[in-house]
């Protein structure tokens, strides 16, 4: 049996195709599927048995003419998809969806798992990983808008940038100053500052991030990506928020 595996990528394998083309394409598979289930003789003649192996070729250059037309196609007319995550015989799904839906769907997946783009606690959460976990949102974002087309897909495709550019000014003004003074506290031998003799390994993390001297500028931005993505995206993407609510 063929096996090619989905090729590991932050977005799908897709083609892209009309109604009418999903249409014909499915009867084409039905057709041939049944063949070795129903009994088509009454459609055969003499002559056509004789014929059956030329047939049978013709219809097998013509399948692989239609493939290759199809991926063409796709290529050309960006309307409905069709998405192999795994090749086999069996393996391949045909999603009836547009383009933003893909798009809606991979990003709500994604976001579910995100709880520090909408809600930074301060006192638990590790800005250095926050900070990864940014930048990880930026990269994906900027990945996936790929799929969407900048004039159907519009309003999405804006609303991305407008995303992007909240992500990249909170990662501009803080990413490196953060990390720089973070890799040099958590690395040092000596007791922390202002704690009473403690190191950084027996101090809670929410006290070691208050000793950072631009403590509340970096706060104030980690507000303001939240307050974004509280008020649009959760509404765009429908994301549920109230889970994280502890």
């Amino acid at each position: 049996m063929m096996n090619i595996e989905k090729i590991k990528s932050s977005k799908p394998f897709i083609y892209f195709l009309s109604k009418k083309e999903i249409f014909w394409t499915l009867i084409v598979c039905v057709f041939i599927i049944s063949l070795p289930f129903y009994d088509w003789s009454w459609l055969i003649t003499e002559k056509l048995k004789s014929n059956l192996p030329v047939i049978i070729t013709l219809l097998t250059f013509l399948i692989g003419v239609f493939i290759v037309w199809f991926v063409v196609r796709s290529i050309i007319g960006k309307r409905y998809s069709l998405k192999i995550e795994k090749l086999t015989f069996g393996g391949m799904n045909i999603l009836f969806n547009t383009t933003s839906t893909l798009y809606i769907n991979s990003v709500l997946s994604f976001l579910d798992t995100k709880r520090s783009l909408f809600i930074i606690r301060e006192e638990y959460d590790n800005f250095s990983e926050v900070l990864d976990s940014y930048y990880q949102t930026y990269t994906f974002f900027r990945q996936e808008m790929k799929i969407l087309d900048p004039i159907r897909d519009k309003e999405l495709y804006d609303f991305t940038n407008d995303l992007l550019m909240i992500i990249n000014k909170f990662l501009t003004k803080h990413q490196n100053n953060y990390r720089r003074w973070y890799k040099f506290i958590s690395e040092s031998k000596n007791p922390l500052p202002n704690e009473d003799g403690k190191y950084f390994y027996d101090t809670p993390i929410g006290s070691v991030q208050k000793l950072y001297y631009d403590y509340e500028v970096i706060i104030s931005g980690f507000k303001e990506v939240n307050n974004f993505f509280s008020d649009q995206v959760k509404t765009k993407f429908n994301v549920n928020i109230e889970k994280w609510d502890w």
